[in-house]
């Protein structure tokens, strides 16, 4: 090779092994840095980088043909970005992008002379109740337009009734019973169909039954308990519907709810904080928990940080965060981000990945549940139904069953009818068509098909046991 070729193939491959070398090094003290996208980039330069500088300092040919095949590879990615424009895939991606829309929706609503909050995470509900005289309330603003989220559909905003869930205004209020009442996290909260869409709505519609929906987003097994405890049992409801989510329902418990005291309280005791009459309260610690993470967003927005959470970019002091911010807006980056965090960090135990060794933990607090609802159902002259919703058991390979078996022994041996939702969405010829498709892929639910397509199996098995 000719002198000046050889200096070249020197510096590109000194380069190319020093960046990934670099970022490699940086990251391997703390894993939880590591992006899926940036580590195959800095292996693709440390891996061909190196060969080109061993064979450049030896004055080999084969520099040349590494340094082709780097930029071959390198080639690519443009490539596999117009494929992925033109497939528009994916189709929604980061929290900030999320956040935004539901912001400029909620100032939308207000402008027009409505009463709109948005949709309060309950993570955030159980920070605040451990402040003195605080209470854990189980659900979101009472009587307002709530704006909620976005995947398949349009951004969903619904009418929150009078106790903060999502139901007809007037519902609770008029109503002296119901057929039914449906307990859950956001999969029975209707995340993110508009009305008419819900389990709730579908089983409204398909049986002709009074339900009333408790269910509401990022809730596990102590809320969904409460919420029957604070506001089904005045109303004596006939038949409790729960809905629990596999891999996710049992962790909450495990790793958030049981150290709350007044979570605990709802699963150890059955004990009550009489919800329904605290509303102005409820109206006054929600609005102050909005208010500090609205606040904490606009923070965040002047320091140039508002998708650090999310959209992975640079923040305030970042040297090329000019050349950084095309690289995470592209195609390409979220779609790795995707796959990251649907086959790495979600699907992962504690995740929406079972922990079996932990099922021990769980079982029992959740027979006692079990047993409390199914008294109360048949005391009234109905039945307590379980059903266990699968979600990250189709997007990675070897999932484990231990707390689907564990959900089949324990209903059968306590006489509740189980809604085999694992067994009847597996048995579909694409599971996956059941679910959203615009969604991160690690958070998706069911889109208007999944969601219809449970609350039939859920009427069947209402009408099979009457």
């Amino acid at each position: 090779m000719k002198r000046f070729e050889r200096l070249f193939y020197i510096l590109v491959g000194a380069a190319a092994t020093g960046l990934g070398a670099a970022y490699l090094l940086r990251r391997i003290t703390d894993l939880s840095q590591l992006t899926l996208f940036g580590g195959v980039i800095a292996l693709l330069l440390a891996g061909f980088g190196l060969p080109i500088l061993v064979q450049a300092i030896r004055n080999s040919p084969a520099a040349r043909g590494a340094f082709v095949s780097l930029v071959i590879v390198a080639l690519m990615f443009p490539v596999a970005e117009v494929a992925l424009r033109l497939a528009d895939i994916p189709k929604s991606f980061s929290y900030s992008e999320d956040v935004t829309e539901r912001l400029e929706k909620n100032i939308e609503l207000l402008d027009a002379g409505e009463r709109a909050q948005p949709m309060v995470p309950y993570s955030l509900m159980l920070q605040e109740s451990l402040k003195p005289g605080v209470p854990l309330f189980l659900s979101g603003y009472p009587d307002v337009k709530t704006v909620y989220c976005r995947e398949d559909e349009a951004l969903t905003v619904y009418q929150a009734d009078e106790n903060g869930f999502r139901n007809q205004p007037g519902m609770y209020r008029g109503s002296d019973t119901f057929d039914a009442v449906l307990l859950g996290d956001s999969f029975a909260h209707g995340a993110c169909v508009d009305d008419g869409h819900t389990i709730a709505d579908q089983l409204r519609q398909i049986t002709d039954m009074s339900v009333y929906n408790l269910g509401y987003g990022g809730t596990g097994v102590a809320q969904n308990i409460g919420a029957y405890i604070e506001y089904a049992t005045p109303k004596q409801p006939k038949n409790a519907v729960w809905l629990l989510l596999e891999g996710s329902s049992i962790s909450r418990l495990l790793n958030d709810e049981r150290r709350i005291p007044l979570a605990a309280a709802y699963t150890n005791e059955q004990s009550r904080q009489d919800l329904p009459a605290r509303l102005q309260q409820k109206r006054d610690v929600l609005g102050k928990i909005v208010e500090r993470e609205t606040m904490q967003l606009a923070l965040n927005a002047v320091r140039g940080d508002l998708g650090s959470g999310g959209a992975l970019r640079a923040g305030k002091g970042t040297k090329f965060k000019s050349l950084i911010d095309p690289i995470y807006g592209s195609r390409i980056f979220k779609l790795f981000f995707n796959i990251e965090n649907t086959l790495i960090r979600s699907a992962k135990p504690g995740g929406k990945v079972p922990v079996c060794e932990r099922l021990k933990e769980a079982r029992p607090i959740l027979e006692e549940a079990f047993r409390y609802l199914q008294a109360q159902s048949r005391e009234a002259g109905g039945n307590l139904y379980v059903g266990l919703i699968p979600s990250a058991r189709f997007l990675t390979t070897a999932y484990p069953d231990c707390e689907y078996e564990m959900f089949k022994e324990l209903t059968a041996r306590l006489d509740v009818p189980f809604i085999d939702l694992v067994a009847a969405i597996s048995a579909q010829p694409e599971p996956v068509s059941l679910y959203a498709q615009r969604a991160r892929w690690s958070s998706n639910h069911f889109n208007r098909k999944g969601y219809k397509f449970v609350a039939e199996q859920i009427a069947d098995k209402l009408r099979s046991t009457h």
